[in-house]
């Protein structure tokens, strides 16, 4: 067995409660942590010079640039997101 069927057969037996309450918590606060700096660092240093760049680029709506409520193809919003605000971005809506 690969260690990705691995990987895909631990995952599919484990459910949401029997995670780690501390596994949990430290989930939770990364992902506040990570809307705070999104929403904290819009307004860096050339964030907005490359939020005006991508939105000027177009393209296919993808990926929401939570900081300035628009969607962008994925490739532009993580050279906003890593350029503007330097936090990981997901794809989708």
């Amino acid at each position: 067995m690969s260690i990705e069927q691995a990987f895909v057969e631990v995952l599919s037996k484990t459910d949401f409660a029997s995670l780690p309450n501390d596994a949990v918590v430290a989930t939770k606060k990364s992902i506040i942590d990570t809307i705070a700096v999104t929403l904290g660092g819009r307004k860096g240093d050339g964030c907005e010079a490359i939020v005006q760049l991508v939105k000027e680029w177009g393209g296919k709506k993808e990926s929401t640039i939570l900081s300035h409520k628009f969607q962008a193809p994925f490739p532009n919003a993580c050279l906003q997101t890593g350029d503007g605000t330097g936090v990981r971005f997901g794809r989708g809506s």
